[in-house]
């Protein structure tokens, strides 16, 4: 089966596509994926290969905007004509058997129903929130769909062409979907969780508990709320791992001696060792925690973050902390993860649903087959 999937270079959208590409092509489909240069690198080491977008708008990941700047791009970016345009002309030279579309690429969305070739839209954050955006922006979404040719949609509506709607989380961490949307499948979340290559030496024993600490892999102004936790961490009785990721310069955060900052290293790897993990509550890295059993303490930026924070607030799963906490609070917050049992047994209970939903990229490999 020829599968063609599109997205955009936005940090958290993609490692799902990755690894739902990955377990295509395991199964003996030619993928391709639609989107900018900067992603062909890792689509290539995924075995997937690169189609390059000609009149589609672009997004730079690492560009230093401010958040609302970062925001009015990405909107352009989903109603972007030139994304429907890419799309149709990749079609028509690929003539695949299935399409996998972001769930943000409204125009190119729209050019998926159009088509008349099974499709899957890929949601990479929780469910709930995506169905509010896509409320708030029903106007914009209805005339991508009017530009198509299409009927206009009712905010639950707009999803329902697409032969399958794939969310990569998992029920427990989001609220009930809505009983009117039988395409909607929760497939657990999407992450690579191969083994990372070390170099065969073996670390020191160290008793001290583990704590990875990873903010977006996006600018986002981060740099301040790194050195808040690394500052909060010293002098506790902790060892820390903080993965700076490509929009932070590692030599730029001030360090303890049981501080240490990596550019990067792979999550799945550190987390079967970790006691707790402090991030942005991103959805990608807050998934793989729970996924894991890991507490989690959440310092939102932006975007998806408040509200995915506030979610494992309730799931009393971690905390979270707003307002650009002092390192004071942090510490405190870290030390009543790190000495509370029930943030941990939480954790550990959602990781137990987790698993017995099975591999998300299994999962949502076999919807895609099952909608054609």
């Amino acid at each position: 089966m020829r599968v063609l999937m599109a997205t955009f270079d936005a940090g958290g959208n993609v490692p799902p596509f990755l690894e739902l590409g990955r377990e295509l092509v395991a199964r003996g489909d030619d993928v391709l994926c639609l989107g900018e240069a900067s992603l062909r690198p890792r689509l290539n080491e995924a075995g997937i290969t690169h189609c390059a977008i000609r009149d589609s708008t672009g997004y730079d990941p690492l560009e230093r905007l401010p958040l609302a700047d970062q925001l009015n791009r990405t909107k352009g970016i989903m109603f972007c004509d030139g994304w429907a345009a890419d799309l149709a002309a990749e079609i028509s030279r690929q003539d695949p058997d299935a399409l996998v579309i972001d769930s943000f690429l409204f125009s190119a969305i729209a050019v998926a129903e159009k088509s008349g070739i099974p499709y899957t839209v890929l949601v990479h954050t929780l469910w709930s929130w995506m169905g509010q955006i896509g409320e708030h922006l029903l106007d914009l979404i209805n005339e991508c769909r009017q530009r198509a040719a299409l009927p206009v949609r009712s905010p639950t509506g707009i999803w329902e062409g697409a032969h399958r709607l794939l969310v990569t989380s998992s029920p427990i961490l989001d609220v009930p979907a809505p009983a009117e949307l039988p395409n909607l499948r929760q497939v657990g979340p999407l992450f690579d969780d191969r083994p990372q290559d070390t170099d065969g030496s073996a670390e020191e024993p160290d008793s001290r508990p583990l704590v990875l600490v990873g903010f977006s892999t996006t600018f986002m102004a981060q740099e301040e709320a790194l050195q808040r936790v690394i500052d909060a961490l010293e002098g506790m009785p902790v060892r820390a791992l903080v993965t700076a990721g490509p929009a932070v310069d590692p030599s730029a955060l001030r360090a303890p001696a049981n501080v240490t900052v990596a550019k990067w290293a792979r999550h799945s790897a550190v987390m079967p060792a970790a006691s707790a993990v402090i991030c942005h509550g991103g959805h990608g890295i807050t998934s793989m925690a729970l996924a894991y059993g890991k507490p989690l303490l959440c310092l939102p930026q932006g975007r998806d973050q408040y509200y995915i924070a506030d979610r494992i607030g309730a799931l009393g799963a971690g905390i979270s902390l707003t307002l650009r906490p002092r390192p004071e609070t942090i510490s405190e917050a870290l030390t009543s993860i790190l000495g509370t049992d029930s943030y941990r047994v939480k954790a550990e209970n959602i990781a137990v649903h987790m698993r017995s939903l099975g591999r998300g990229a299994r999962n949502a490999g076999a919807e895609v087959h099952a909608s054609c």
